[in-house]
């Protein structure tokens, strides 16, 4: 039954195709264009005929050549994923009709509902899902359609797409979640719609970083509100290193610090670092908004005022616990090593006073206050940190330098002529075994040169790898280096 219906079909078939031929040749020939070049250019530019809705032209590259429907481009897409950015559902129906895979993937490994999420029309997305797309699918980022929907597309397809079953809560490949996106990107409607149908507000990415987070960073006001609303943390969690608070204080978003303040924010939380957020605020010029933590019970702690040079509050917070003048942050930092890191020796006086720890302790990078203070050419608070007890050739850090080696090697002549004076080892070796009279041999500094041999340093000694400073000279061909050398060994 089926043979002779299919039969009588096909002369109708025939018919119809020579016709619109016909037609397509006519409007050819009255342009100057011959049906061959036509059909070529058709098929030649088939994805931009399919991403601008020209459905002849399409089908005449079809009608070319069928294999043209999974063709992909450069980025290795397909006619489907142009058609995905476009506007005609038309389009979208013909190309699947033939063939055309829903789920093909291009060089980002995203699919057509990828491209079509952040389409402003809606319903190509929808025609994609009723015609087999997979909803979930990730691209290399691990970024699904949803994702992309609620970065840049309308939130009629973020609806669309939850309906559709879409999983609100999937990681990307930094871990972030849909409503991660749409809360950075400002998108409240969808915002709106994450939350109601059950998103959690607290999910955190790889680096523990909340939907707030992002909000506080822009100042996103309202999707804070929002946020907040359905339950957004106010402090941070387990491995996160600052708040909402810190981030909103450090960009000066006057009404984001309100926000969270007036939701019930501590004004004097620490980050990582024991710092409150009243230091990001005045580190970064942020008067006002530290008027405004201070109007709701904000404080420096000793860190934070000997971070911004605030001898008073120093003071304060002395005269109320002098214990807290040997205290250290989570980095190992002391206040005596903040203060001498910002070049306040009014504060590093103050703390020495009261029994600061003249070491100061080592910092991350292994130095104590003394190197600090060697490194920022700050003689005044060497100074006073060697008066009450540092020692002028200490060693630290991954190399092990004493305050001269470090001179020596920045090529500050000044400071490691004032550190001589002081009394430093001309000889003190660093990592290596190198003395102040390599580093500068190598640097090819012959004012350093002179300056070290003038004052006793001993060119003879031998580093780890048995090279005298001469023999360094020698090896890296620096001949003025290797002749002032020789000249003051005579």
């Amino acid at each position: 039954m089926h043979a002779p219906r299919h039969r009588r079909d096909r002369p109708f078939t025939r018919i119809r195709r020579r016709l619109v031929i016909a037609i397509l040749a006519g409007a050819a020939l009255l342009g100057g264009l011959s049906l061959h070049r036509l059909v070529v250019s058709s098929a030649r530019h088939i994805h931009r005929h399919a991403r601008n809705g020209n459905v002849l032209a399409v089908k005449l590259g079809l009608w070319h050549n069928p294999d043209l429907v999974s063709k992909k481009n450069s980025e290795g897409r397909t006619p489907l994923h142009a058609a995905g950015q476009g506007h005609s559902t038309a389009m979208v129906l013909m190309l699947l009709a033939r063939g055309a895979d829903a789920n093909a993937v291009d060089n980002a490994g995203r699919t057509p509902l990828h491209l079509a999420a952040s389409n402003p029309a809606y319903t190509i997305a929808q025609t994609l899902l009723l015609n087999g797309a997979v909803i979930d699918f990730k691209d290399s980022a691990g970024q699904t359609p949803l994702h992309q929907a609620a970065i840049a597309g309308p939130h009629k397809t973020v609806g669309l797409l939850l309906k559709s079953g879409a999983d609100l809560d999937a990681p990307d490949g930094r871990g972030r979640r849909p409503l991660h996106c749409a809360a950075e990107q400002n998108r409240k409607n969808s915002v709106a719609l994450l939350l109601a149908r059950g998103a959690e507000p607290n999910a955190t990415d790889m680096h523990a970083v909340t939907p707030l987070d992002l909000a506080a960073e822009r100042g996103l006001t309202a999707i804070g509100k929002q946020l907040l609303a359905k339950g957004a943390a106010r402090q941070p969690g387990a491995g996160c290193q600052t708040t909402p608070l810190h981030k909103a204080a450090e960009r000066g978003h006057h009404r984001f610090v309100e926000l969270l303040l007036s939701a019930g924010a501590d004004p004097n939380c620490l980050d990582r670092w024991g710092r409150s957020p009243m230091h990001p605020a005045l580190t970064h010029g942020r008067h006002a908004i530290a008027r405004l933590l201070t109007s709701r019970g904000g404080r420096l702690n000793i860190f934070d005022a000997a971070a911004m040079g605030n001898i008073g509050r120093v003071g304060e917070i002395l005269d109320a616990d002098r214990t807290l003048v040997n205290a250290t942050d989570s980095e190992g930092h002391t206040p005596v090593y903040v203060a001498a890191q910002i070049g306040s020796a009014e504060i590093v006086g103050l703390l020495l006073w009261v029994g600061g720890n003249p070491r100061g302790l080592q910092g991350d990078n292994g130095w104590h206050a003394i190197h600090v203070a060697s490194h920022n050419s700050r003689m005044d608070i060497l100074d006073l940190l060697v008066k009450h007890g540092a020692d002028i050739d200490s060693a630290c850090g991954p190399s092990s330098e004493t305050p001269l080696n470090l001179a020596v090697m920045r090529g500050d002549i000044g400071a490691a002529r004032q550190l001589i004076e002081r009394g430093a080892n001309v000889n003190a070796a660093r990592y290596e075994g190198r003395t102040p009279l390599h580093d500068a041999t190598i640097n090819g500094n012959i004012p350093m040169l002179d300056l070290l041999l003038r004052s006793g340093a001993d060119q003879s000694i031998k580093d780890a790898t048995g090279n005298t400073p001469l023999r360094w000279a020698e090896i890296k061909s620096l001949d003025a280096a290797a002749e002032y050398l020789k000249k003051h060994a005579e």
